[in-house]
């Protein structure tokens, strides 16, 4: 069993620095191990295959839940009650197949990060491209997160939907949300090898909103976990928003509006984009003695399936004291970061 821990902006394991990078576990054309079909071997024995040693997984991401006349309930978190999904009741087999894939990773010495709340699926469909027209797929609309779509009255409002709302406080949305956090933790903070990541790609709101938002979900997490695991923050501005918070951290609790207490609780900063234009030393980010920074190709898809990129973006992240995560579940991707220099290793 390891240990991660961060040392200033280094990560740690068994105390010494590591190198983590790696594709999505899963194969076609779904970003993750999304169906969660055991026993997972051919999906892990290909990241060992070629020493990707990390992977990201999204725990309710729109696809899950849109098209609705494609949804499998077994792929999805909550329960499907008739025609809507109740935010209080979870999937047991779902998180039963879960833990049996962060196992196996675990048995393969592969890290993965838990996305616990995803952003994207709060936009509008106000837009044409071949993922909609294709697939079908509305997000807002479709998402268990719209009143229209859940026994729980959230969220009726916002602009765009679902936004800025999922920041702010409403009672209601805050207990479903903290007893989702309490869920997931609590089933998964026995993995050595589990990192939580709060929001894929936070948009919306204002930067205080957002933030304010972010160190409650950190606090939970932190106070259930007694900071024994690692958890990330996806700044997708530019670091402005860690900016922000750790300014925030230095305000009295007792202020009106107080300070934020959990900054120091946290322990990196994933940015999205082409990870080149990232670099801790010379970026403008005041966090970069104390964060682990992160970079994906999530928004940067030229090349991002393919060999060259990917040992440049692996070989960057590295030279730099970084993690990458490559958003492809490609075995030419997987096979360019571990010929990286140096290349990542199996966590044992």
């Amino acid at each position: 069993m390891g240990t991660f821990t961060r040392v200033g902006r280094e990560l740690h394991y068994n105390g010494t620095r590591a190198n983590l990078a790696g594709v999505h576990a899963g194969v076609g054309n779904l970003s993750t191990t999304d169906s969660l079909d055991p026993p997972f071997d051919d999906d892990m024995q290909r990241l060992v295959q070629y020493k990707n040693n990390f992977f990201r997984h999204w725990l309710i991401p729109y696809w899950k839940y849109s098209p609705r006349d494609k949804v499998l309930q077994r792929n999805c978190v909550f329960n499907l009650v008739g025609s809507k999904w109740d935010l209080t009741s979870y999937n047991v087999d779902y998180i039963r197949r879960l833990l049996q894939m962060i196992d196996k990773a675990a048995q393969k010495g592969i890290a993965v990060q838990l996305t616990i709340f995803e952003r994207s699926g709060l936009d509008n469909t106000l837009f044409n491209n071949e993922e909609y027209t294709k697939y079908r797929i509305r997000r807002w609309e479709d998402s268990p997160w719209n009143a229209a779509n859940n026994l729980n009255g959230v969220i009726s409002t916002g602009n765009p939907p679902g936004l800025p709302e999922f920041f702010q406080y409403q009672r209601r949305l805050r207990e479903i949300q903290q007893a989702w956090l309490q869920l997931i933790v609590d089933q998964t903070k026995g993995y050595w090898n589990v990192f939580y990541e709060i929001m894929n790609e936070p948009l919306g709101g204002t930067t205080d909103e957002r933030v304010r938002w972010a160190d409650w979900v950190v606090g939970i997490i932190h106070n259930r976990t007694r900071g024994s695991r690692l958890i990330f923050y996806n700044d997708m501005h530019g670091g402005t928003d860690v900016n922000r918070w750790k300014q925030l951290s230095t305000v009295s609790p007792t202020a009106n509006p107080p300070g934020l207490p959990y900054y120091p609780s946290f322990h990196g900063v994933i940015f999205h984009g082409n990870p080149t234009l990232i670099n801790p030393d010379t970026g403008p980010y005041d966090f970069k003695q104390e964060k682990i920074f992160q970079v994906s190709s999530d928004t940067y898809p030229q090349g991002r399936d393919d060999y060259a990129p990917n040992k440049m973006w692996t070989q960057h992240a590295f030279d730099n004291k970084m993690m990458f995560q490559a958003h492809t579940n490609s075995s030419e991707a997987a096979r360019g970061i571990g010929d990286a220099n140096p290349a990542p290793t199996r966590l044992v």
